[in-house]
Parts: C-alpha cells; structure tokens; sequence
C-alpha cells in the first residue's frame, strides 16, 4: 500500500512539473511571436537599423538593405504606407526624407529601401557615405492610404521616377496574396532607361501574372530601339492602359508634384470622380522645410501637434517640386515660419483654411499665426505664408 501511494505520488508530482513546463515553454513562444509579428516600428520614436548590404543599380540609383533586431523580427509596415529616414546633410545637420521600402512584413529580418541620389540632396549626400556596419534612424508608419484585400476590382498606377516604391510594394502585397484578385494597371514614366528602377522584378511580376498585371513604361528621352511610350504621361496613354472609370477601380498617383497635377488634370478630363482619385502624397500630409537656426525636433513636435501629421526636410533647389516648403528665422522671443507654396487658386484657399483651422484650435494656447497671400513678393514667384510662434508656448 505504502509503495502504491509513494508511486502515485511520484506520478503526480511528475505530471504537475510537466504541465507547469509545458504551460511555461507555451508562454513563451506564444509571447516571443507575437512580440516577433508586432512589428519593429514606432511611429513616434526614431530606432536605428543596421545596414548589412548596399547594392549599386546606376549611377544615381542604389538599393539599402537594413538588418532588423532578429532573423525573425517583422518590420510592421501596412502595404501602401512609407517611413521617415533621419541621416545627416554636408554640415552635419539632421535631415529627415520620407521612404518606401520596397520589402513586405513576409520579409522576416530585414527591410530594403531602393533610393535615387541627387548631387545636391542633403539625404542623399548620407545615403552616399553609409557603409555596411552604419546605422539609419527610422520612424513610421506614415500614410493615409490603407489597402484592404479585393476592395476595388482594379487599381489603375500612374508613376513617375522614385515614385514607382509605393506602387511597387503594394503590387507585391497584392500578387504574393493569393486570396487578393486586384488587377492592377501601371503606366511608369522616367526620362531615360536606365532611370527605370526596379524593371526586371517589374517585368518578371508581369511575365509570372499575365492576367493580373499589366505594365506600361513612358520615356521622354527613349533609346532607337523601344517598343514603350515616348514623350510624357498623356490623357490618351491613360485612356488606353488604365481601367475605365468605374466605382469598383482606384487610380493612384505618385510622382513630382508638376507631373501629378498634370495627370490629375487628365483623370477629371477622362471622368474619374475624386472618388476614385488617389494621391500617395498629398499637401497637408508631408510639409517639406529647410530650417535656419532652428530646432528641427522641436519643429516636427510643434506641426504634429498643429495637426500636419507629418513633417520632412527638403533641399532649398527642391522647392519647386513639392506642394509647399518652409524656412525658419530664429530671433530671441519668436521664432519666424515661413512657408512658400507653388499651390495657386483654389489649391491654396485649401492651404489657407487648413492653417486657419490650425491657428483656431491652438490660438487658446497662446500661438499667433498670421497668414498673408503676397503673390509675387515671395521667392520663386511663390506663394508666402506667416507663422509666428511664441516660444514660451512651444511645449504645451
């Protein structure tokens, strides 16, 4: 009897410890993969991401590939949205540019970033001197648009240039996804050939999803031998590539400012609806300024709390590429904004009523904004708006 108990005793004790191991070693990996498919992103804090390999595609052009914590760590970015980058210009300033990486959250370990470098880019100048072992700061996800699986029957893409990242990450979101049956539509314009970027993967989705994908390269300075478009984006292209208007059909923009006016000056002409217009960057999303004497942190807290969501820096030779830029004077009890924008007309009544709204929610806050339309007198023929902003109300 008592050989019976001693037994059955062993026999419980050894089934308690079991279970408890069991319950612990569950624990863990249950904890450790979802910590692993989080997602490594914040997108308040910049966090530093190791470069393992820097791979040259042109001249101008080069392709980053940046280690995450762990070979199974996922990047967390939705397919559709960008990141900010922070490097450093010739003087050793901050510059903060937005990016899209060209990878998936399917990527465990690592994310790519495909970048082409100007000679006077500020971002581009560090972009140019990291070496594998160098880090980048890296912030996100940003963006307002939010792909959902099958939504639309058809995604019509217009791109021009770097341009092609956006689209290309949500082609590859969209073909790797079995269950996903958006046909997509691309029309992709550059200057020369060689400035096409990411073709052979372009091209090997369009050979692999014959019925799926379709892929329509324009370039203004073509080569004797092309078989593609010639010249710039034009209403006819749109009207022969790009599904017709429809409810169930999206047309996605991205590119330089001048060239995504133009073709959504060609959507409206055709009869797309706003409805089924959409911008990758769009003003009030990402401000773009080149700072004097200024806190650049500081800066980028203010308009997030002024409810511009997003604030980069942009090269001076730049300015007339985007919709609005600013620079900033520093005096001892205000700091001076002042913001040029190429927006005209109707464009920059909107420009004005956003900064309006902004001075109404804050005014109680104690920050003062004044906003001026002096066509003609502000550089570049540009539009100039006034901000003054009273440092002892900075950090509410």
């Amino acid at each position: 009897m008592d050989v019976l108990q001693i037994s059955y005793s062993k026999l419980l004790l050894g089934f308690i410890i079991t279970t408890l191991l069991a319950i612990i070693v569950a624990t863990y990996f249950f904890y450790t993969k979802r910590s692993s498919t989080k997602g490594c992103l914040d997108p308040n804090v910049f966090k530093e991401f190791k470069l393992i390999k820097k791979t040259q595609l042109s001249h101008n052009s080069a392709k980053f590939r940046f280690a995450l914590p762990t070979p199974t760590s996922v990047f967390g970015l939705p397919p559709g949205q960008h990141v900010f980058c922070r490097g450093r210009d010739y003087d050793g300033r901050d510059v903060v540019r937005p990016y899209t990486p060209i990878t998936l959250d399917s990527d465990l370990g690592y994310f790519e970033l495909v970048v082409k470098m100007y000679p006077k880019g500020k971002m581009s100048h560090y972009l140019r001197e990291i070496v594998e072992g160098d880090t980048l700061a890296v912030k996100g996800p940003k963006g307002r648009f939010k792909h959902k699986a099958s939504l639309y029957r058809a995604y019509g893409m217009i791109a021009g240039g770097s341009g092609i990242t956006p689209m290309f990450q949500l082609i590859r979101a969209i073909l790797e996804n079995h269950k996903d049956t958006t046909k997509l539509h691309l029309i992709y314009g550059n200057t020369t050939e060689e400035d096409i970027l990411l073709k052979d993967e372009l091209d090997g989705y369009a050979s692999n999803f014959p019925n799926r994908f379709k892929i329509y390269y324009v370039l203004s300075q073509p080569p004797e031998t092309w078989n593609g478009g010639v010249g710039r984006i034009s209403k006819e292209m749109i009207q022969s590539y790009l599904p017709a208007p429809a409810s169930d059909i999206q047309i996605l923009r991205c590119g330089p400012l001048g060239m995504t006016k133009t073709m959504a000056a060609h959507l409206d002409a055709i009869g797309y609806s706003s409805d089924m217009q959409f911008q990758m960057f769009k003003p009030f999303d990402e401000l773009f300024v080149d700072t004097v004497d200024f806190n650049d942190d500081a800066l980028m807290i203010f308009f997030e709390k002024a409810g511009t969501p997003i604030v980069t820096m942009c090269d001076e030779a730049d300015q007339t590429k985007y919709p609005f830029m600013a620079t900033f004077q520093h005096s001892r009890h205000i700091d001076r904004a002042m913001l040029f924008t190429n927006l005209r007309g109707e464009d920059f009544a909107v420009f004005q009523s956003k900064y309006r709204e902004v001075a109404e929610k804050y005014n109680g806050n104690g920050i003062r904004f004044m906003l001026g339309d002096l066509d003609g007198e502000a550089s570049r023929g540009a539009y100039l708006v006034s901000i003054y902003i009273f440092i002892f109300h900075f950090y509410w």
